[in-house]
């Protein structure tokens, strides 16, 4: 199986936001059930450990690739629903994430996972001061 042509790492950004807001997980969990079950209903053989390299796992990117060539539907809803989805996720992000999501999907950085993974997440310090 190839892997996914990735512009942009979409799971790093992913987990940054699902971090910073209670409610993006809210918004983008009901769309990632749809894309699996959308998945499963037209057999797409999807692996969440798809992708060039282990922190890849989880990604969405292969399976949203095959339903774009495979489900006029899923063809419709991500035509109306990305756009929306995108403006909101960079509303949680910086230009400079951004740029690392890009950097690392281009193979151009080791991986932005490690950094992620040590920094406590956002208002960590004060909950525990409570």
């Amino acid at each position: 199986m190839t892997h996914a042509s990735c512009s942009s790492c979409t799971l790093y950004l992913a987990r940054l936001c699902y971090r910073r807001s209670f409610w993006f997980p809210l918004l983008r969990e009901p769309l990632v059930a749809g894309m699996r079950l959308l998945g499963r209903l037209h057999g797409i053989d999807y692996s969440p450990a798809e992708g060039p390299n282990p922190d890849c796992r989880g990604c969405l990117r292969h399976l949203k690739n095959r339903l774009k060539e495979v489900s006029p539907f899923f063809v419709l809803l991500n035509g109306l629903m990305n756009p929306l989805f995108n403006s909101l996720r960079d509303s949680l992000v910086s230009k400079e994430e951004k740029l690392t999501a890009k950097d690392f999907a281009a193979g151009r950085l080791n991986t932005p996972f490690q950094e992620l993974a040590a920094a406590p997440p956002p208002g960590a310090a004060t909950r525990r001061g409570h």
